[in-house]
């Protein structure tokens, strides 16, 4: 773990299914009484047995040493040694061991994780927002490939989920795009023009354009990510144009004045054309990049996905319009002037023929005209709603991830299970390739989540149809009745949460003071969403009533008895959770000592109502103090401006 976390750019490195080592002092509620010892003196030995004391100065003839308490427990035998009470007259002390199970054990999981339906670690880590990804995943596998001799037996699979793979193949389809899209373009000046020399000139003004805009986003230090990418492809047709609008009419001026009597200077003559187009150059290419500015100003994730790809568009333009006023008047003085073309393309020509027989039909008709622009819109608007209404692309990943939320108050062990058949039943299907889950949460992850919740991630083939596989995923999936499910990417699922502040791309929320009347109105809202054509999987976010054992104090009889309340609520705190009372090291290890219960406690709910508390009066039974019942509480209570909340996921 500490190599990952050197990694340049990872910010965190979360661990699923780690099983920390502790030295627990397990005791027995009825052992503690039989000893005649108190639980606060249990505690007080094992925190005494391990607390690193201070120390001082020795001061000897030549040199000055320092001293301090080196704690003498490194094992669990160690601290089973160690002393709860002495007895009189030399009888052998009372020790941890006496009246507590004292072990090495990993501590009460709160989250699991499997791998191909098989226990195991699952590490997932974070970049930061500003690292490379493709840097972070090289320097990632360098080190698993460096860790791989000392981890033994032990098989790592960084294919789960590795987002480079999408972002290379991405770039690699981007840039087959741009080069497939640039040789369409010579391709087409080379039929059009019908000269080399032109062609060239137009050529050369599209990199430079493109580099220059480049050049300019290097500057700003802005990171040359897929959006920057597409921006400049969109560009390529207006940065072309810009160059051809000048090459043609230079081309065309120096042939007119070649066919004169008294022909001016080449210099005057491309000078001359390249001023007559200026001012519609300019005006074309300030209108197309002013249809870009409002983007630049859209807010949100959705501004944060656009912004970068309108920027690199009207650079390139502006570039474009800087290239063909200066560059391109040059290149033509230098490859044109002593020898223009004579005649057009045939296809050029073919074109301005026909253009030329129908626009004076079009303008001695305008009628005729306006009726054609009329149809033309009528048909647009009737094609409009049959578009899709998407502002975010559609990410053709190779990973999907797969919420599977079973009900509030599910024990580890049963999601545990039903995760491991879903992965099996998931790995039966052609064209899934791995996969791996993770239940709860990590020891050390920032996911509040209860053990309820898992995340499924898949791995597909790349030659596999990710849009029929997903539609057999889902298929597959609706024969586990009471699980919440669904199925997205990686991708889509961080925007949604982020637009929407849940996993969902629609979200109503619902506000109020009383959580009953929320839930029943949250129910009917989902009930008469579902029924709008277009809602898919509408259901209302996970807030219901659990099960909670709850421990009521009756303060007569704790006074009566003679126990304190807080020792009762430290009792139950002890003896259900645990307490760290110190840590040892050993080596490189840090291990937490605890003091908890004893796994051999009854484990039904309302067992706890038999235990012992020692009180003023001796060993009590908590139900002679207490009123320990099973009542129903939230699971969770969202809040939001001082309301209470309830989402409808849609």
């Amino acid at each position: 773990l500490p190599r990952l976390l050197a990694v340049t750019g990872v910010s965190n490195v979360a661990v699923w299914g780690e099983r920390l080592p502790q030295l627990q002092v397990q005791v027995d509620p009825e052992r503690i009484a039989v000893a005649g010892v108190t639980l606060q003196e249990v505690v007080a030995a094992a925190r005494g047995a391990v607390a690193s004391g201070g120390g001082g100065i020795v001061d000897t003839s030549s040199q000055r040493l320092a001293a301090r308490v080196v704690p003498g427990v490194t094992t669990a035998g160690d601290l089973g040694a160690a002393a709860v009470r002495y007895t009189p007259m030399g009888a052998a002390p009372v020790r941890l061991r006496d009246v507590a199970e004292v072990i090495e054990a990993p501590g009460i999981p709160i989250g699991d994780a499997s791998f191909d339906a098989s226990p195991g670690l699952l590490l997932i880590a974070e970049k930061h927002p500003w690292a490379n990804t493709l840097d972070v995943t090289e320097g990632i596998e360098a080190e698993l490939a460096a860790l791989a001799p000392t981890l033994g037996d032990a098989v790592v699979d960084s294919t789960i989920f590795r987002p480079a793979s999408f972002v290379e193949r991405a770039v690699s389809n981007l840039t087959h795009a741009i080069v497939v899209g640039c040789g369409l373009v010579a391709g087409l000046l080379v039929v059009l023009l019908f000269d080399v020399r032109r062609a060239v000139i137009s050529l050369i003004a599209l990199p430079l354009s493109v580099i220059a805009a480049l050049v300019v986003l290097a500057l700003r230090e802005q990171v040359l990510d897929t959006m920057v990418l597409t921006g400049l492809v969109l560009a390529l047709g207006e940065v072309v144009d810009d160059a051809i609008i000048d090459v043609e009419n230079i081309g065309r001026r120096l042939r007119e004045e070649r066919a004169t009597e008294r022909p001016r200077s080449a210099f005057r003559v491309v000078l001359a054309a390249s001023l007559e187009v200026r001012s519609a150059v300019v005006v074309a290419s300030v209108i197309v990049a002013l249809a870009f500015v409002p983007v630049l100003f859209i807010g949100g994730t959705a501004g944060s996905f656009f912004r970068p790809l309108a920027l690199s568009y009207i650079l390139a333009v502006g570039c474009s319009l800087a290239v063909a006023l200066t560059v391109t008047p040059a290149l033509c003085l230098a490859l044109l002037a002593r020898g223009a073309p004579r005649r057009e393309s045939p296809v050029a020509g073919w074109l301005r023929s026909r253009y030329e027989r129908l626009l004076p039909r079009l303008v001695g008709r305008p009628a005729v005209a306006c009726a054609t622009l009329v149809v033309l819109a009528g048909c647009a608007g009737l094609a409009f709603p049959r578009f899709g209404e998407d502002l975010m692309p559609k990410f053709r990943e190779s990973d999907f991830l797969m919420h599977w939320i079973l009900e509030p108050g599910a024990s580890l062990d049963d999601v545990r299970s039903s995760v491991e058949r879903l992965e099996r039943d998931l790995l039966g299907m052609p064209g899934i390739r791995n996969c791996a889950s993770h239940i709860g949460r990590a020891e050390l992850g920032d996911e509040t989540v209860g053990a309820n919740f898992a995340e499924v991630w898949l791995s597909i083939d790349r030659t596999a149809d990710s849009s029929a596989l997903l539609h057999r995923i889902e298929e597959r999936i609706r024969n586990y009745p009471g699980v919440q499910r669904d199925v997205l990417t990686y991708l889509t699922e961080r925007i949604e949460e982020i637009l929407s502040g849940a996993s969902a791309p629609t979200v109503l929320r619902i506000f109020g003071p009383d959580l009953h009347r929320l839930r029943a109105a949250a129910s009917s809202a989902r009930d008469f969403v579902a029924r709008i054509p277009g809602v898919k999987d509408a259901r209302v976010e996970s807030q219901v009533d659990v099960p909670q054992v709850e421990v009521r104090p009756r303060p007569e009889d704790l006074a009566r008895l003679g126990v304190d309340a807080t020792a009762l609520s430290e009792f139950v705190e002890l003896v259900l959770r645990g307490v760290v009372v110190g840590e040892v090291i050993r080596g490189q290890q840090v291990l937490p000592v605890v003091v908890r219960g004893s796994d051999e406690l009854p484990s039904h709910p309302l067992a706890i109502a038999d235990m012992k508390v020692v009180g003023g009066c001796g060993a009590v039974r908590v139900a002679d103090v207490a009123d320990v019942v099973v009542a129903p509480a939230p699971n969770v209570i969202q809040r939001e401006r001082a309301s209470r909340r309830i989402d409808v996921l849609l």
